[in-house]
């Protein structure tokens, strides 16, 4: 394609009824972000996320809610799999933002649960999802961690 897709509306079903073939199998990842991509990140997030209020919470608070057994809280860390493979905080669950988006109901599976989205300091993903999930009815909070830090289980 002449042009790179970001959005295919009716997915790749749709892609396929057009009659155009559809790439399998690549496993490329894109690499750091510049700071220009950062601060452009930051200023559309703002954007999306006006007249969003979701809570911010440390990892000793997270901690706490996974401890209750009155209520389940699902730990989810919304940055790529690659990133949670290199360093995560105990406890959470890698699932990446874009495809707890498309199936949530395959990580979510309580009514009623505390959801907290695990993210870089930047907290572009977690606030995007946190967008996304709101509007279906999930009680959201976010965590926003250093992962430079000692305190988190690093993949051995």
């Amino acid at each position: 394609m002449p042009n790179k897709v970001a959005y295919l509306h009716d997915g790749t079903k749709a892609w396929r009824e057009a009659g155009l073939a559809l790439e399998t199998g690549r496993t490329a990842a894109y690499g750091s972000a510049s700071e220009d991509a950062k601060r452009f990140a930051e200023e559309r997030i703002a954007k999306l996320a006006e007249g969003d209020s979701f809570p911010r919470i440390d990892a000793a608070t997270a901690a706490a809610w996974a401890k209750d057994e009155r209520r389940t809280t699902y730990q989810l860390d919304v940055r790529t799999p690659g990133g949670f493979a290199e360093a995560h905080i105990p406890g959470s669950i890698a699932s990446e933002g874009g495809q707890l988006l498309g199936v949530a109901y395959r990580t979510i599976a309580v009514r009623g649960a505390r959801v907290v989205l695990i993210d870089d300091l930047l907290g572009v993903r977690a606030a995007t999802t946190a967008h996304w999930l709101q509007r279906r009815g999930f009680e959201i909070a976010i965590l926003l961690h250093d992962f430079q830090s000692a305190s988190l289980v690093k993949a051995a």
